[in-house]
């Protein structure tokens, strides 16, 4: 019985505070303003700031409702991979050359720099 009480008001209390598992999709106002400056339409995105209410202007302050645009794992897969690379851990498919001067160049050597091919270093 006390379990059952339990369930029936932790449900209650989800469902109250909006954290209910089978909410709808249909995007929050903070979302459909930021969806319509991007597209450009000032004047739908300031319709719609004029309906938000001040509760969701600050949620909006604080980017609350709105998703992001790209997906969390990609985003973080992505920035380990960036970091692997970085430390040397894990070699890059894509090749990046890199020409370093020789010591000692100054900015009157630039004219001999651009008449090499490239990635060739110019003789001294």
């Amino acid at each position: 019985m006390k379990r059952a009480l339990g369930i029936v008001l932790l449900l209650g209390t989800l469902s109250a505070a909006g954290c209910w598992p089978f909410g709808s999709d249909e995007p929050t106002a903070q979302q459909k303003f930021l969806e319509a400056l991007n597209r450009g339409q000032a004047a739908q995105a300031s319709q719609i700031w004029l309906r938000m209410t001040p509760e969701e202007r600050v949620e909006f302050s604080h980017s609350e409702g709105i998703k992001p645009a790209a997906d969390p794992e990609k985003v973080q897969e992505e920035v380990i991979k960036h970091f692997m690379l970085k430390s040397g851990e894990v070699t890059s498919d894509v090749g990046i050359e890199q020409v370093m001067p020789p010591a000692g160049g100054s900015l009157q050597d630039i004219p001999r720099y651009l008449s090499q091919p490239s990635g060739a270093v110019p003789a001294r």
